[in-house]
C-alpha cells in the first residue's frame, strides 16, 4: 500500500461539469420541419467530466480531497448540492461564467439519438492558486483535464514545486504536462500530438517531455503501457458487443489510480483498470466501477514450487487477488530434473502438490511433464498469466494468448538458495 492513503493527501483538480440524461423516444414526423420529434420521458443528472472521476474513486473508498471551478449558476448551484449530497470532500470556485452541461438524448436502452452542450471555454487558471496554496510538499496530485479553461500552462509546473507525484487524463497540448509522473491520453489524442503510433514515438516522446509513464488506452483494442525505461507492453481488452463508451476512459483512470495507491506497479494497475473499463462499458448509461471489477476471470501461474517458501506464498496471494479462480501449473518431478539438474527437486511432486493446497486459495493444480506450461494455457485459456520478475514481458510463455503482469519476487527467497544452505 501506497503511503498516499495512509497519509490521506490525495488531491484532485480539474473540470467538472453537469451529465444531463433525457430519456424518451421518437414518436411521430414534425408537421413544422422536416424533423422527428423526440418526447421525452424522464432524466436524470450527475457529476461529469472530473466528476465523473471522483464518483468513482469514491466507489473505491479513495480519500481524497477536489478542487474544481463551477459558473455562478443554477448548474453550478447543482453541481455544489451533488457533491454534498454524496459526502464529496471539495473545495470549489465560483467564476463569472456558465457551468458546462452535457445534455444526452437517449432511449430506454441508453442508445444515444444526439447530444446538446452548453459551455463557454475560457482560460480562468489563473485562479487556480485557491487549488496550489492547499497542496502540501509531496502530495499525490491528480488532474482531470477536459479542456473547458481549468488547466493552464504554468498549472503543473506550480504543482512541482511541491515536489508532488502527478497523474494527469489529459486533453490540453503534452507540453502542459512536462516532468509529470503519469500521463494517461487515449490513442486519438497521442496521434493528434505526436502523429501516428509507434512504440517508437511513444518512447521518444516520453524522454521529450519526461513523463516516468505513459499510459495510452485504445478503445475495445486495448491499452499501450510505456515506462521511461523501455520497458512496455500492451493490454488487450475482452471484446464487448454495442460497448456503452461513455465515461469508460475516467472509469479507467479511476481504477489505475485505486490500484497503484493499493500498491500495484502501475503496468499490473493498468492491467486491473482495463478490467474494469472492458466489464463497465457492456453496461448502458453512467456506471460506477466496483473492486470485484478489476479482477480477471482465471489468473494462471506456474513453477517448481520447491521447498515451499515465503515468496511462494506471495505469489499464490498475489495471483489469487487478481483474480475469481487461480489455476496452478507444477513441474512433474521428471520435468524439474530436465530443468535444475539431477539432484533436483528436492521436494517430490506429491509433497509440493500439498504444500499448494495448503494455501486454500487455488482452483486446480495441474502437473505437466514438458518444459514450459504451453500446452495448459492453450487448453484453459486464461484471462492473466502471473511470472516472477526474473521473467520479462516479451519471453513469457503464453504471452500471445493472455495479458501478462510481473510479480516483484522477495528477494533472497529461492528454493535453489534454500537448498543449497541445507546441503
Amino acid at each position: 500500500m501506497n503511503n498516499y492513503i495512509k497519509k490521506n493527501n490525495v488531491k484532485i483538480y480539474g473540470d467538472i461539469m453537469v451529465d444531463s440524461w433525457i430519456i424518451g423516444k421518437y414518436t411521430k414526423k414534425s408537421q413544422e420541419a422536416p424533423i422527428k420529434i423526440f418526447s421525452e420521458k424522464n432524466y436524470k443528472n450527475n457529476l461529469g467530466g472530473a466528476g465523473n472521476l471522483i464518483m468513482n474513486l469514491k466507489n473505491l473508498n479513495v480519500k481524497f480531497k477536489f478542487f474544481c471551478h463551477v459558473g455562478n449558476d443554477k448548474n453550478g448551484k447543482h453541481i455544489e448540492n451533488l457533491l454534498k449530497k454524496n459526502n464529496i470532500a471539495y473545495y470549489l470556485k465560483k467564476i463569472n461564467q456558465p457551468t458546462t452541461i452535457k445534455t444526452r438524448f437517449v432511449n430506454s436502452n441508453f442508445k444515444h439519438y444526439f447530444r446538446s452542450d452548453l459551455e463557454k471555454i475560457t482560460n480562468f487558471s489563473k485562479k487556480e492558486n485557491f487549488f496550489t496554496k492547499k497542496i502540501l510538499l509531496n502530495d499525490f496530485v491528480i488532474i482531470s483535464d477536459y479542456a473547458k479553461g481549468c488547466i493552464g500552462k504554468n498549472t503543473v509546473k506550480n504543482i512541482l514545486k511541491k515536489k508532488c507525484k502527478i497523474f494527469v487524463d489529459p486533453k490540453n497540448p503534452p507540453n502542459y504536462f512536462k516532468n509529470v509522473f503519469l500521463i494517461k491520453p487515449n490513442m486519438n489524442k497521442f496521434n493528434e500530438w505526436f502523429g501516428k503510433f509507434t512504440k517508437q514515438k511513444a518512447l521518444k516522446a516520453m524522454r521529450k517531455m519526461n513523463w516516468q509513464w505513459l499510459v495510452i488506452t485504445d478503445g475495445e483494442k486495448g491499452v499501450h503501457v510505456f515506462k521511461k525505461n523501455g520497458e512496455n507492453t500492451f493490454y488487450k481488452t475482452n471484446k464487448v458487443k454495442y460497448p456503452d463508451v461513455t465515461g469508460a476512459g475516467d472509469v479507467f483512470f479511476s481504477a489505475l489510480i485505486y490500484s497503484y495507491l493499493k500498491g500495484y506497479d502501475i503496468f499490473a494497475a493498468s492491467c486491473l483498470a482495463n478490467n474494469a473499463a472492458s466489464k463497465l462499458v457492456s453496461k448502458k448509461g453512467i456506471q460506477l466501477v466496483e473492486k470485484k471489477d478489476l479482477k480477471s476471470n482465471i489468473v494462471f501461474t506456474n513453477g517448481v514450487f520447491d521447498t515451499f517458501h515465503k515468496g511462494h506464498k506471495k505469489l499464490i496471494n498475489f495471483a489469487k487477488d487478481l483474480g475469481n479462480k487461480l489455476i496452478v501449473g507444477i513441474n512433474s518431478d521428471q520435468s524439474v530434473r530436465v530443468l535444475k539438474g539431477k539432484n533436483r527437486p528436492y521436494d517430490k511432486l506429491k509433497n509440493r502438490i500439498a504444500n499448494l493446497k495448503k494455501t486454500k486459495l487455488i482452483s486446480k493444480i495441474i502437473v505437466f511433464n514438458s518444459k514450459t506450461p504451453i500446452k495448459i494455457i492453450n487448453k484453459i485459456k486464461p484471462d492473466l498469466i502471473v511470472k516472477g520478475d526474473d521473467y520479462k514481458f516479451n519471453n513469457v510463455v503464453g504471452k500471445n494468448l493472455s495479458n501478462i503482469i510481473i510479480f516483484p519476487r522477495i528477494k533472497n527467497f529461492s528454493s535453489s538458495k534454500i537448498i543449497n544452505k541445507i546441503i
